[in-house]
């Protein structure tokens, strides 16, 4: 910690958390924790690639750990975050927030200024359904029902206990319409997914809410 202290070089590589095993970033996080602990407070920017590796893996109390130790003013809810899209593709993104995997097939662009106007509008030129939005989660296990302002029969959602949550296959009720019924197990590695149908036409979301009934 001591040596953490000064920056060294190497500490750079000590943020690199991809390909890690779960023991390994569990000690990684309580070191760096400890660090801040101590007076040290690395930074957002410092600490972000340890963090979105460790949410990449699954890892979410190890990146929570070290996320709230490094980063100033840093607060997580407990459930959805960024459900208007107000901080996707600004420099105010979180790696808590919304994530947008790589796919050639998929635009994903926010449009609008900050606050009511702001929304994301999704394409899809694919034959199929294709992931276009993640987010690390910490949920209790229970029923949950999932509304966002989107036309209806365009967008589906699905968790994971681990980073890729798969394509879902039984589907109850819309997000666009009434809200889509998910049951959610208990987990600590959790991940939702949306999925987009295949568009012609950009697709408006904004205003994603989850709530548990």
């Amino acid at each position: 910690e001591r040596r953490m202290a000064e920056r060294p070089g190497w500490l750079l590589s000590y943020f690199q958390a991809s390909g890690l095993p779960a023991d390994e970033l569990a000690r990684r996080a309580t070191v760096l924790t400890e660090l801040a602990s101590t007076g040290t407070r690395l930074g957002c920017k410092a600490v972000e690639p340890f963090v979105a590796g460790a949410l990449t893996a699954g890892a979410r109390r190890p990146a929570e750990q070290v996320w709230l130790a490094h980063c100033p003013g840093a607060a997580l809810a407990g459930g959805l975050a960024d459900p208007g899209f107000d901080q996707l593709g600004t420099e105010r993104v979180s790696p808590f927030g919304w994530q947008v995997p790589p796919s050639g097939d998929v635009t994903v662009e926010p449009v609008g200024g900050p606050g009511a106007g702001r929304r994301v509008q999704l394409v899809n030129r694919a034959s199929v359904s294709r992931l276009v939005l993640v987010q690390a989660l910490a949920l209790p296990p229970g029923r949950y029902r999932l509304t966002a302002q989107v036309p209806a029969g365009r967008l589906t959602a699905s968790f994971a206990c681990g980073p890729t949550p798969p394509l879902p296959h039984f589907i109850s009720g819309d997000p666009g319409a009434a809200g889509q019924v998910l049951d959610i197990p208990a987990c600590e590695q959790l991940t939702m997914g949306l999925w987009l149908r295949p568009t012609t036409d950009p697709v408006a979301l904004d205003d994603v809410a989850l709530v548990r009934f």
